[in-house]
């Protein structure tokens, strides 16, 4: 309808493409690939990890940063499995809002406990990611990522969803989180992460 994104190649596959490659970037160690360069290399302090300047405690730090990495890449990969699973490769690449007619209303219960279930996928991902490299660089990346995810959900997505739904989603917006789940959703949250979708549908 003429509510549908315009610009459904940048907001859909490009959008996903970029959010994947910039998730893959947190995750590359850059000091490794030429030590001998960002040992002279003015920038030396953005890509060396954090535990070298603590070589105290630089081991265990290590082992505690291998873990979390391991914990939130597991989570996000597996949030975006279940995101694919639950809403299909067009929702997700919002293809069919070049025929709205033909599209349905999605009434999952994660929609109770996030409004992007997809996103949170990604940006747990990209926390491994930061957590597994853990510089000075990537945790500035991290941040100016989820400044990116908050201004796009924010002042595009949701603003166009506002249009097309009125009150009903500003509505929906006031009474559930779009990145973090409350604590006493955190069961919900579980359910669909480890027993995947079409385990339970909400129908109010």
């Amino acid at each position: 309808g003429s509510l549908s994104y315009q610009r459904i190649f940048l907001v859909g596959f490009a959008g996903v493409i970029c959010w994947l490659s910039l998730v893959i970037n947190l995750f590359i160690p850059y000091w490794s690939f030429s030590p001998s360069f960002w040992i002279r290399s003015p920038l030396q302090a953005l890509v060396l990890p954090l535990e070298s300047y603590v070589p105290v405690a630089g081991s265990v730090l290590f082992w505690v940063r291998m873990a979390l990495a391991i914990l939130f890449s597991a989570i996000g990969i597996m949030m975006m499995i279940r995101s694919l699973q639950t809403f299909g490769f067009d929702y997700m690449t919002v293809v069919y809002l070049y025929f709205p007619e033909e599209s349905k209303l999605q009434n999952h219960e994660i929609y109770s406990v996030l409004r992007h279930p997809m996103y949170v996928g990604v940006l747990t991902a990209g926390l491994g990611g930061m957590f597994f490299t853990f510089t000075l660089y990537s945790i500035i990346f991290l941040i100016v990522f989820i400044l990116a995810f908050y201004i796009h959900i924010h002042f595009v997505e949701e603003k166009e969803l506002i249009q097309r739904f009125g009150k009903s989603f500003h509505e929906y917006r006031k009474n559930v989180p779009a990145l973090v789940a409350r604590p006493r959703k955190i069961g919900v949250f579980l359910d669909f992460l480890l027993r995947g979708p079409n385990i339970r549908e909400s129908t109010d």
